[in-house]
């Protein structure tokens, strides 16, 4: 028989993200709690996901970006 696995708690953000996701208040002060917390898991996500797609930390210049053209059709 298996034994049972324990279930990770789950993850605390970090103090930057809780802090960064609290100054969202400014802009709505009826944010719950809850809403904070999801803000702040967001922040810290989007952290993670930046250290996978540029592990190393590089900095991209401005320079270095997709051409972006436009084309206005009148008729």
């Amino acid at each position: 028989m298996p034994a049972p696995t324990a279930t990770p708690a789950p993850k605390k953000p970090s103090d930057a993200a809780s802090a960064l996701a609290a100054r969202m208040r400014a802009f709505d002060p009826k944010l719950t709690d809850a809403e904070l917390a999801t803000i702040a898991d967001g922040i810290d996500g989007n952290l993670q996901l930046g250290r996978a797609v540029n592990p190393k930390g590089t900095a991209i210049p401005n320079s270095v970006e997709p051409a972006t053209s436009f084309k206005v059709i009148v008729s």
